[in-house]
Order: C-alpha cells, then structure tokens, then sequence
C-alpha cells in the first residue's frame, strides 16, 4: 500500500507524450475503459494472475463505477480515439485505494514512460479533486511496485491485496523523488 501527501506533489503534471493526448474519460463509454484496464492488465505477465482474476476485478469496479459514477473519474491518455492508457480514480476521500486501477497502459505501448506518466497525471487530478493524501494498493510482484510507484515521493507500508487469489502482500519501503 502506497500513499503520497497531495501537498509534496510538483505543481503542474506531465504533458501527454506526442502523438497521444490526455482524454476526458466522458469520450469513452465505461464498457470501452473497462476493456481497456482489463486488457492491459490481463495481458501483463508479472502479475501472475490468471486472466479471469481481472475480468472478475473489473466487472467489480464496473458495478461501483455504474453505481457511484460521482465517486469515480479517470485520467485517460489516448491515441487518436483509442485508450491506450488508463487510471481509474476513486475520488471518496477514506477510499483504501483513490487508484483503483493504478496506471494501466496496453502491452503495444509499454515501455515508453507511459505508465509513469499516467500516474503522476492521475495524482494531479486526485490533488485537483481536493484529496489530501492518495492511496494505492499493488501486488509486491508488479511492474508498478518494482518501477513506477517507488519513483514519486511518498511511503510504502505491508498491506494485504483486496481480493487477490494468493493473498500477496507490498512491501515495506520508502519512496524516493523522481
């Protein structure tokens, strides 16, 4: 589990990397950034977890989308009309995790600073939204906990992964600044 003080966040966040913008999630239906997360996810290997895990998870997140629509937003960075990059947000300030997806980029995009850049994006729309502290909850074994996360400022505490079929937990560590 990962939290960074909105207040040490630099004032303005990253611009999208040309030729990819950063896009209103309202330009895409749900079903459209659901597919997006769940592909990107489910076809990351480091995660270990089989691709129905994610399907499960995201339907999930679907239904409190649906029913808590002012509670979720989304920093979205497409190419043309397509996301290819996702981080949906939970904006409830005692939510355990304001990313709920944390920061998913399609397999054909990875490898570009894309995830990087879509997280510190999407905590710059959690700081706009008014949230003090963000929260973020990954898998130990992740690409974001061995590389994006530990970039920004912040601190890592032992938390147990909601719902994840081999009860992984985070590591203990502390963050360092880009």
């Amino acid at each position: 589990k990962f939290e960074w003080k909105a207040a040490d966040l630099p004032a303005t966040g990253p611009e999208a990397p040309a030729p990819l913008r950063w896009a209103d999630f309202s330009e895409f239906s749900l079903a459209e950034l659901i597919t997006a997360a769940e592909k990107a996810c489910g076809s990351d290997t480091s995660l270990g977890s089989p691709p129905a895990y994610f399907k499960n998870y995201f339907q999930t997140l679907s239904d409190q989308m649906e029913s808590r629509k002012h509670d979720f937003t989304a920093s979205c960075l497409a190419h043309g009309g397509r996301v290819v990059g996702i981080s949906i947000l939970d904006l409830s300030p005692d939510a355990e995790a304001h990313l709920a997806s944390g920061p998913c980029v399609l397999m054909e995009y990875c490898g570009r600073g894309l995830a990087s850049a879509l997280f510190v994006h999407s905590l710059h729309v959690l700081k706009e939204k008014g949230l003090p502290v963000v929260r973020g909850v990954c898998l130990s074994r992740s690409r974001l906990h061995k590389y994006v996360y530990p970039k920004f400022h912040g601190s890592s505490t032992e938390a147990a992964f909601p719902g994840n079929p081999k009860s992984e937990t985070s590591q203990v560590q502390e963050t360092r600044e880009p």
